[in-house]
């Protein structure tokens, strides 16, 4: 909308204004005191009636005034006063279509206004000495309103509701002299309300809410000059906390908590939506139950289980998010043990770290009188 008021200064500082074919000479009537200048078509392409200004020593133009496309279709017809633009003004597309109507009293838009793009889109409003007033509405090619709010003295002032694209999404909120003020509301085409939040100029800004297209709470956190910039908190779909931590620039990153399913939660790095580097998972009661490092978003590396009591109770190698490679695990016995994963399967008989107890009976899966342990079947 402000691309299509831009282009009304040009129509008021040019007199180039635009209008429908087969115009003649005989057809303006100069008034008293003024003589008819220019040709219509096919000699030129502009007539107009102009005054002497004797103080000044000057032509003005004064009384009716047309001009023509190259095609010799009108392209403006209206009036001028002393030199300005005065009264009702029409101009013309080359098609024969109206592009403009508008009122002017000396030199200012005054009056209902109404400009149709070539491609359909149309913008309607009212002028009073210069500055839009009242109800604008912007519409597409379809009809649609795509943009409908007040204007004060050639400011947006009042509620404004915006259409941002073909599935019907609104903004809709609040201007004061020009500038957004408080919140704005982002909403599906049913209604559904998709965020909340405030903005510095056409920058979203300040703490915003975010929905899903049912409602359901997504996030809630800052934005800076338009990206998500500080502590956020995502949500899962029961409405309950599933992550919260730092975004930079619309990006996650630092050290971020994720709230498990089980109550428990996962402390670590998150570059993106990846998580890297050491984490530590805890149980829903707050205690230490794993540690070890992330890559792409897996369990990779050394990685260390921790018991009720806070003691190790299994460590080693993940790969692809599985335990792979020699592990020593503590049995709920106390014996520690050694051997084999591979891509989380136990493989083979593990042996009794050197010095362990042994355990009084045998069974699949268990510790052996020699300190082995069978895989499970």
């Amino acid at each position: 909308m402000r691309r299509l008021l831009a282009l009304v200064p040009l129509l008021v500082a040019s007199a180039s204004l635009v209008g429908p074919a087969d115009a003649h000479a005989a057809d303006l009537v100069c008034p008293p005191d003024t003589r008819l200048q220019g040709e219509p078509p096919p000699v030129g392409r502009e007539q107009w009636c102009e005054l002497l200004d004797v103080d000044a020593a000057v032509f003005l133009r004064h009384g009716p005034s047309v001009e023509w496309h190259a095609n010799r279709t009108k392209r403006a017809e209206g009036s001028y006063s002393r030199g300005r633009l005065d009264g009702r003004w029409t101009t013309w597309h080359e098609d024969g279509s109206v592009y403009l109507q508008a009122n002017y009293r000396s030199g200012a838009l005054h009056g209902p206004f109404k400009q149709r793009e070539a491609t359909g889109e149309l913008l309607e409003g009212m002028y009073m000495e210069g500055r839009a007033i009242g109800v604008w509405t912007s519409r597409d090619a379809a009809g649609r309103v795509i943009a409908k709010g007040p204007y004060q003295g050639g400011e947006r002032h009042g509620e404004w509701v915006f259409t941002l694209d073909e599935s019907g999404r609104t903004l809709s909120g609040r201007y004061v002299r020009g500038v957004r003020e408080g919140s704005f509301t982002l909403a599906s085409g049913d209604g559904t309300v998709l965020a909340r939040g405030g903005f510095d100029g056409d920058e979203r800004s300040g703490e915003w809410t975010e929905y899903d297209e049912r409602g359901t709470l997504l996030a809630r956190g800052p934005y800076v000059e338009g990206e998500r910039q500080g502590e956020w908190t995502l949500f899962s779909e029961d409405g309950r906390p599933s992550a919260r931590g730092p975004y930079e620039a619309g990006v996650r990153g630092g050290e971020w908590t994720l709230f498990l399913d089980d109550g428990g939660r996962a402390v670590g790095e998150m570059a993106g939506d990846t998580r890297v580097g050491d984490w530590r998972h805890y149980t829903a009661a707050g205690r230490l139950q794993a540690s070890g490092p992330y890559v792409d978003d897996r369990p990779e590396g050394e990685w260390t289980f921790y018991g009720a009591d806070g003691a190790v109770v299994g460590r080693g190698p993940m790969q692809g998010g599985e335990r792979h490679g020699t592990w020593v695990e503590v049995t709920s016995a106390g014996l520690e043990m050694t051997g084999l994963y591979e891509r989380g399967v136990r493989m083979g008989e593990w042996q009794a770290v050197a010095g362990a107890p042994r355990l009084p009976r045998t069974r699949a899966g268990a510790v052996t009188a020699r300190g082995r342990e069978r895989a499970p079947e």
